[in-house]
């Protein structure tokens, strides 16, 4: 159920073009088995926001999450020329913290979502600019 609420709000654009700015999503793959997902959402005056999910608890703490978050920012900074990235986590998410610190995401701030959640957001400026 969790997973089918993640992915409920992507539009077909998000699966097709390479070089899209309205978001894309990438299969993680582990020895040729689809381990995980990340996309990047809409890019909006050079600043987006990254998804992450690594699907089975057998796969977490492996640092195939932080690879991840390492590529798709070299990507966008490189490819798309975002000057900052960041993503929103779970405060009591702390392995995943880590994952984002050690991909380089160094600035922490509070934020809520549109139902009041609370979340950790971590950013990163453009390491190229």
């Amino acid at each position: 159920m969790k997973k089918r609420s993640f992915f409920k709000d992507w539009q077909g654009y998000y699966f097709k073009d390479i070089e899209n700015r309205k978001g894309r999503y990438f299969h993680i793959i582990q020895k040729g088995s689809k381990i995980g997902q990340i996309n990047y959402n809409e890019i909006q005056s050079n600043e987006v926001d990254v998804d992450i999910i690594i699907y089975d608890k057998d796969n977490w703490s492996k640092g195939y999450g932080s690879s991840a978050i390492k590529l798709m920012s070299a990507y966008l900074e490189e490819k798309c020329h975002v000057d900052k990235i960041w993503i929103d986590v779970h405060p009591h998410n702390t392995s995943a913290i880590k994952a984002y610190e050690k991909a380089g995401f160094n600035s922490k701030s509070k934020t809520k979502d549109n139902l009041g959640i609370d979340y950790i957001r971590l950013s990163r400026k453009n390491r190229y600019k």
